[in-house]
């Protein structure tokens, strides 16, 4: 056999390695690639406007007032959610779900599931009632859905 059919042979067999390797990897590396591209999509401040919960509607600025999430990287730093302090807590997103996942791991270590939804410079956010780890099924703050709904838009 001669030389140039070895070389030939041994890259077809690379290209073919390689063809196979992403096969298997392509799956974790589409859903790398949508979480960072999320991440890079919730980047920025955020400021609430309205909270629905048992069918109320709040939208007092004396109510919420303070209440914001900036996310930077792998890190959503809260402010006037869990009291006066803010909070830097640990992030993940989960794009291959309707509607998205959002969890958050608290200073703590609590970590708390959420639903979300982004369209345009708006975000709703679906958080379960003070207590409960259940992530919330739907993103609606009707009565007795036992889930909270922030809205916010981006600064």
């Amino acid at each position: 056999m001669g030389w140039n059919v070895k070389r030939k042979r041994a890259a077809s067999f690379g290209v073919l390695a390689f063809l196979a390797a992403l096969a298997v990897c392509r799956p974790q590396a589409v859903l790398a690639f949508q979480t960072s591209r999320t991440g890079t999509l919730l980047e920025g401040r955020w400021r609430t406007v309205s909270i629905e919960r048992n069918g109320k509607l709040i939208t007092d600025p004396g109510a919420i007032k303070g209440m914001r999430l900036v996310f930077e990287g792998n890190m959503v730093i809260i402010a006037g959610l869990y009291g006066p302090q803010e909070e830097r807590c640990s992030f993940a997103v989960v794009n291959t779900t309707s509607p998205k996942q959002l969890d958050w791991t608290r200073p703590n270590g609590t970590k708390v599931q959420l639903l979300y939804e982004l369209r345009d410079d708006a975000l709703r956010i679906a958080f379960p009632f003070a207590g409960s780890n259940e992530r919330p099924r739907v993103i609606s703050g009707a009565a007795e859905s036992r889930t909270i709904v922030m809205t916010l838009k981006r600064e």
